[in-house]
């Protein structure tokens, strides 16, 4: 008996309500570096210098009817120079025209563009931030001070040192800790944590509950990702924040009664816009940023690399 075929009764065509786009959910850079917004793209900060503030003048005493011992401070000045990120994709008539649910050209090609000057900005951050040679206290741990290992190592200890070193250099107490996910899946099971807030309601260290038994306002876990291989080759994932820790003192916003480790200066926040190109029959999306991130107070952050192994 004749029946109508499964391929007959059913013309195969793109669901129209769900789709798979990968991104990384979270970014950490603008949270470590508080924005301060600039209207040139290269400019000078004000520093006052450190020494004059901290330094105990022997006699401040007055006898009657003379004037006040004379003093004062200096200043210096730091550099900014903002870098504009900006990524572009082509959005073509015949593609626009043919594309099936749930595809929307121009919404996929800008949140593509975003996503892309977004990881740049994270990567950049990250290699500013993680670096040693860039912060005044810094060390490597090795073998069994290595976060995971469960046994020996200390990671309270180590964190509640630097920030003793931070404040004394400074007089200011860190209240930023900066991990990435390698190093924050070792220390949400080290035993040392867990032995501290297994009395609690849920007895699962959560990230508010690290940063209490660390001594540190806040912890920024940093945990997104991007393809190491160039275009066209087999794809290889690689966290963008490494296996270092990162103590700074970081300020609410921008100040001048107060320092911060680091800022981002920025001329130009996230933009995008559209532009014809007719002779090629396309429109294109751009999006782009102006702007920097900058350590302003290499005394106030100390890093610990190969926390882990």
């Amino acid at each position: 008996m004749a029946q109508p075929t499964l391929s007959q009764v059913h013309i195969q065509r793109a669901v129209a309500n769900a789709a798979q786009r990968y991104t990384n959910p979270s970014y950490i850079y603008d949270q470590i570096a508080p924005k301060v917004t600039v209207t040139k793209t290269s400019d000078k900060f004000f520093i006052f210098d450190k020494a004059e503030w901290f330094r105990d003048v022997a006699e401040t005493r007055r006898a009657p009817g003379t004037r006040a011992p004379r003093g004062g401070y200096t200043l210096s000045t730091g550099d900014y120079t903002c870098e504009q990120r900006a990524q572009a994709s082509p959005v073509y008539d015949q593609i626009r025209e043919n594309s099936d649910e749930p595809l929307r050209p121009f919404e996929d090609a800008a949140a593509w563009c975003m996503q892309i000057v977004r990881l740049r900005c994270e990567r950049e951050a990250a290699s500013v931030f993680f670096t040693g040679a860039n912060w005044t206290t810094t060390s490597a741990l090795s073998g069994t001070d290595r976060w995971d290992d469960f046994v020996n190592s200390d990671p309270c200890d180590d964190v509640k040192t630097y920030i003793n070193t931070v404040q004394g250099l400074t007089g200011m107490r860190p209240n930023t800790l900066v991990i990435g996910q390698q190093v924050w899946d070792k220390l949400s099971i080290h035993p040392d944590a867990l032995d501290r807030i297994k009395y609690t309601q849920t007895g699962i260290l959560t990230e508010a509950l690290a940063a209490q038994w660390l001594g540190v306002s806040r912890l920024l876990v940093g945990s997104a990702v991007y393809n190491t291989a160039a275009e066209g080759q087999s794809v290889t994932m690689s966290y963008i924040w490494g296996k270092s820790a990162l103590l700074l003192y970081v300020t609410a916003g921008p100040s001048i009664t107060e320092p911060s480790a680091a800022y981002t200066f920025e001329r130009k926040g996230f933009t995008s816009k559209t532009y014809r190109e007719e002779a090629e029959g396309q429109d294109v999306v751009e999006v782009s940023v102006e702007t920097v991130p900058k350590i302003v107070g290499a005394d106030l952050g100390a890093l610990y690399t190969t926390v882990i192994s």
